[in-house]
């Protein structure tokens, strides 16, 4: 139990970080995603690599918003050729014609998610998502955003971006385990931690709209509930047009 005590425990210690250092941020988070609620708004949201996973969280999910557009690039995800995406998402102008071609408007909400902060994607993703008037949230983590050099030729990394910017805490190289004679550091914390504080931010967002007077938000409920089926298909054929993945 000694390696599986000392994960949970520095995962229990990101969290409670974040809590403790990231109040204002996840605060604006949550009231920018509650306007754009009240607004009949999208939350866009894109992560390359493994932070893709924070749309797929919060996407078609089980008591999460059905007003989420993830933005997945398969390319840019793992399932296609893993090395391949890692080189993708530091190349410059991939996602200009993806991102630019969605109809984000100044209503909407765009999350963008990178521990690193650094990568070019995220970072072009960011700016043109800003360009079209979009609210935007980013989740990164600080010390490793500033380990090493900007990949973008604005020499910007996600810290600098961000309507609301969330450092999650997570360190440099995402392992946070060690042993003597095993070299790296292995089990990364950033998935748990982002996909945690993604879900924290949204229920406080549900909390403010609720405390504004606006009830009318857009949860699915579970599918393998006896009508939840049936339930969620008036989400899909609300969103769908607007959201092309849902149908």
């Amino acid at each position: 139990m000694e390696m599986i005590n000392a994960y949970l425990d520095i995962v229990g210690q990101l969290l409670d970080r974040v809590k403790l250092t990231q109040q204002e941020e996840l605060e604006k988070a949550a009231r920018l995603i509650a306007d754009c609620i009240k607004k009949d708004g999208l939350i866009y949201i894109y992560g390359s690599g493994h932070a893709h996973m924070s749309g797929e969280e919060l996407f078609y999910r089980a008591g999460g918003l059905a007003n989420v557009y993830p933005v997945f690039v398969e390319p840019l995800m793992l399932h296609e050729a893993a090395a391949l995406s890692s080189k993708l998402e530091k190349q410059e102008g991939y996602l200009t014609d993806i991102i630019g071609n969605l109809q984000i408007c100044e209503k909407d909400v765009f999350i963008v998610v990178s521990t690193s902060g650094r990568n070019a994607t995220p970072i072009d993703t960011a700016l043109i998502a800003k360009k079209k008037g979009a609210r935007l949230i980013t989740i990164f983590s600080r010390e490793y955003a500033m380990y090493a050099p900007s990949g973008h030729s604005s020499k910007m990394r996600l810290p600098d971006l961000g309507d609301a910017r969330i450092d999650n805490g997570v360190p440099v190289g995402d392992a946070c385990l060690s042993l003597e004679g095993v070299e790296p550091k292995f089990s990364p914390v950033s998935s748990v931690v982002n996909l945690t504080v993604l879900q924290a931010v949204i229920g406080e967002a549900v909390n403010f709209c609720v405390k504004d007077g606006y009830k009318d938000i857009p949860v699915f409920k579970s599918g393998n509930m006896t009508d939840g089926a049936e339930y969620n298909q008036a989400m899909i054929e609300k969103y769908g047009k607007r959201i092309p993945p849902l149908k």
